[in-house]
Order: C-alpha cells, then sequence, then structure tokens
C-alpha cells in the first residue's frame, strides 16, 4: 500500500508538486492522467526517492520511506521509466537477470536458479520467446515488457510506471496495458502509471488520479472522475464522453 499525505516538492523556486494527497491499496492499478508538466512523473521520481520533496511523507506498507535502505526500495518499489538507453546488444534474459541485483552481495553473480525465475516471467508476460534475442532486435511494445519483466525480477510489492505506452501503436499499447493489468491481478501487486490518453486509463485502472500543475484535482473510479468537467479544467479543450452501458469513450472536440 502506497500512501501520500500532503506532500510538496520544488524545482528552484517553482513547485513541481503541490499538498499532494493519494492512497493506493494492494492490487489497486492506479494511473496518473493528465497533460505535459502536471507532475506525473515528479511524484514518480518522489515516491522512488529520486527526488527529495520539500515537505510530507511518503508511506510504503505503513514505513516512511525515508527509513528505507536503498536495497530495501528496490526489494519493494520495481520501476520502469519512460526512456531506456541501451545501446550493446545484450539478451532480452540478462537483462531480465540484472532485476535480482537487489539480492546480491557484491561478489556474487545470478544464479541458475535466477535465470530460470527470470524464464518464469517471461513466460508469464508472454514473451519467453524473446530470452535469446538481443535487446536492440526487439519492438518497442516487447521492450516495455522486458523491462517490465526485470522490475518483477526484483520481487516488488508496487511498480511505478512512467508512461509504459509513450510511442506504441494501437495494438501494442492494449498488449503491455493488459500484461500490467494481468501480472497486478495475480500478484496482487500496486501498480502506479502515468498515461495521456484518457480512453486507456478508462479501460485499464481500478482508479485515477487527475493532475494539473503539481495537484491533484480528482480521484477516484474513472467513472466517477473522467468527465467534460475535469478533462476541460486538465486540458482547457472541450469533450465529448460517448456512455453505452458501462462503458465510456472520450472524444475531444477539435
Amino acid at each position: 500500500m502506497i500512501r501520500i499525505e500532503n506532500l510538496y516538492f520544488k524545482y528552484n523556486d517553482t513547485f513541481g508538486l503541490h499538498d499532494v494527497n493519494l492512497r493506493i491499496e494492494s492490487g489497486e492499478v492506479v494511473t496518473l492522467l493528465g497533460p505535459n508538466g502536471s507532475g506525473k512523473t515528479t511524484l514518480l521520481k518522489c515516491i522512488y526517492a529520486i527526488l527529495k520533496p520539500k515537505s510530507g511523507c511518503i508511506y510504503l506498507d505503513g514505513k516512511k520511506l525515508d527509513e528505507f535502505t536503498q536495497f530495501e526500495l528496490a526489494k519493494t518499489i520495481g520501476g520502469v521509466p519512460q526512456d531506456h538507453y541501451l545501446t550493446f546488444p545484450y539478451k532480452v534474459i540478462d537483462i531480465v537477470v540484472i532485476g535480482r541485483t537487489p539480492y546480491l552481495s557484491i561478489f556474487s553473480s545470478p544464479s541458475r536458479q535466477d535465470y530460470e525465475d527470470a524464464k518464469k516471467v517471461l513466460d508469464d508476460l508472454g514473451i519467453l520467446w524473446l530470452a535469446e534475442r538481443p535487446y536492440t532486435q526487439v519492438s518497442g511494445g516487447e521492450r516495455q515488457l522486458v523491462f517490465i519483466s526485470r522490475a518483477l525480477m526484483q520481487n516488488p510489492k508496487a511498480l511505478l510506471l512512467d508512461e509504459p505506452t509513450m510511442h506504441l501503436d494501437l495494438k501494442n499499447r492494449v498488449k503491455v496495458l493488459n500484461a500490467i493489468k494481468k501480472v497486478a491481478m495475480e500478484k496482487n501487486l500496486t501498480v502506479l502509471m502515468t498515461l495521456h490518453e484518457p480512453n486507456d486509463a478508462i479501460m485499464f485502472s481500478d482508479k485515477i488520479a487527475l493532475m494539473k500543475e503539481g495537484r491533484i484535482i480528482d480521484y477516484g473510479h474513472p467513472n466517477a472522475v473522467v468527465n467534460e468537467v475535469n478533462l476541460r479544467k486538465m486540458y482547457e479543450m472541450s469533450f465529448n464522453i460517448l456512455r453505452q452501458d458501462n462503458t465510456k469513450v472520450v472524444v475531444y472536440q477539435a
């Protein structure tokens, strides 16, 4: 469980986050939805201890974030950033095994069991066939699933995913988001991810936090918070929402 209380963060003289409060239960998939510069990535970096808040508290399973050691945090939270900068053609299986690093001593190497566990994770996400392929030769959607696999090798309680569908076409967006939803359900993982596309957030989230200018302006079930008023407030443009049964589709007005 992730709990955030009265969180403030400043970039020099500018607030990146302003009085953020959020509670995410175990097994929930929660999406941070909002325009560029709204504070979504900044919030993830604060939770992952890359950035230090000016004030406020972050709790992981009731324990303050600043009480975690680096290795304890790596065993608790797995992260997948927006961009990946690997140029050497490592095999996919080797990249996934890197996720076991928090459990290895400084002079030890991954074991045969670590590699078997990596294959199991790849198989769970439907990409075991990529295990021996060079990382530099996989598609964008496959690459995201590889890095999610690496994060899962940390055996975390929570996953932080920053724009996991960035640059992906519709088919690969659905593939990646389905995999995230599936693994959260099967492993009872808490998932906090950032997205730009409202329809993706509606389809694959248990809850959505709407963000603008470093603040959370609404939080709750997708059907409750994704509406014309909130979307207009966030993006400063007009939207129509089509409703059929329990399904919503967001359509913007040019």
